[in-house]
């Protein structure tokens, strides 16, 4: 199951970047969006492990996931606005 997540993730990133930033940059916004996907692949790979190691069990490393996916949904609620489209107006 989770691969089936992550491959509609990278499915579903480019339109995503391009509806959100734009097509102007959408090459530059992309490459930080994917640079700062791997980033957090492999960072939080290595601290997945050091938790594991320390508690003895991953059920640990559920609670900093949780705690960033709530600051992530807060980020997207307080600063994402959505688009007017002109063709109602």
């Amino acid at each position: 199951m989770f691969w089936f997540i992550l491959g509609g993730w990278l499915a579903i990133a480019p339109t995503a970047v391009a509806n959100s930033f734009g097509t102007r940059n959408y090459a530059r916004n992309y490459g930080f969006l994917f640079t700062a996907y791997g980033v957090g692949a492999v960072v939080s790979s290595v601290t997945s492990g050091i938790i594991k190691d320390f508690f003895g069990s991953y059920i640990y490393v559920f609670y900093p996931t949780i705690a960033s996916a709530i600051i992530g949904i807060l980020i997207v609620v307080l600063l994402l606005k959505e688009k007017k489209d002109l063709k109602t107006l």
